[in-house]
């Protein structure tokens, strides 16, 4: 077993779960039982989330959840030898109310109840900006022909979808505040801005491009309407149609 050595390994594996935890794959169910049961986490931003990943997956180098499951059973994996190599690069983990309240929102937005025992987390840079007040998360794009059809992928023991930041901008400034399914407003932030996110229509885990015609702006409900609800192949077509008829 290979732990994790920097940063960057510990977030690719964090992206793999993240990814496979929103999909419709066959693997989700054991992505969500992962989060749902850590005891241990890593607080990172999933698009405009704080989301949580434990360190029981995201210790061992270029992890994914099947991966992790069949080697579970055969060579019993254990959650304090990630720990330690989660602390030797990061720091300590401590015990921190703040964090609690946005690891049981993140566990409901995913649509599971986190299991009752204590919890840690590294409180990192990433926590710090989603608990204090947060800037307007619009900002000005002069060129719209932003992202990419073919996003990169890269390969290190196990991939990672690269996401560029200017395609979740720009479909921002093109919704102005205003779910593009809906019509509904979002509601105003701290620093003045109306929420909204940013939802891949086809995953970049199924070939979807990285382009303002792949992305939608949605209301929080309609975000997680997209991920978990039962229509949602019936609301992905309904977003393709409304990005054609705004691409007319």
């Amino acid at each position: 077993m290979t732990y994790v050595q920097n940063v960057g390994d510990i977030e690719d594996n964090a992206f793999v779960l993240l990814d496979t935890a929103l999909s419709h794959g066959e693997s989700r169910g054991g992505a969500l039982k992962l989060i749902k049961g850590g005891r241990v986490f890593y607080p990172i931003q999933y698009n405009d989330t704080l989301a949580f990943v434990p360190s029981k997956f995201i210790g061992y180098r270029g992890n994914t959840v099947s991966n992790h499951q069949r080697l579970k059973r055969d060579e019993g994996r254990d959650g304090r030898e990630t720990n330690r190599a989660l602390d030797k690069i990061i720091g300590r983990s401590f015990a921190d109310a703040e964090l609690e309240l946005r690891f049981i929102q993140f566990c409901h937005w995913i649509g599971v109840e986190p299991e009752n025992h204590k919890r840690r987390f590294w409180r990192l840079e990433t926590a710090r900006r989603f608990i204090a007040p947060a800037g307007s998360a619009i900002n000005d794009v002069a060129n719209v022909d932003v992202g990419n059809d073919d996003p990169e992928y890269r390969l290190r023991m196990a991939g990672t979808y690269v996401r560029d930041p200017s395609v979740r901008t720009a479909v921002l400034n093109r919704a102005s505040g205003k779910c593009e399914f809906c019509g509904e407003e979002g509601f105003k932030t701290k620093g003045g801005a109306k929420f909204l996110e940013s939802h891949h229509i086809i995953s970049l885990s199924e070939q979807g491009a990285d382009k303002l015609t792949n992305v939608i702006a949605l209301c929080p409900n309609h975000h997680r309407r997209a991920h978990f609800g039962e229509d949602w192949e019936n609301l992905q077509k309904e977003f393709l149609k409304i990005l054609r008829d705004l691409a007319r």
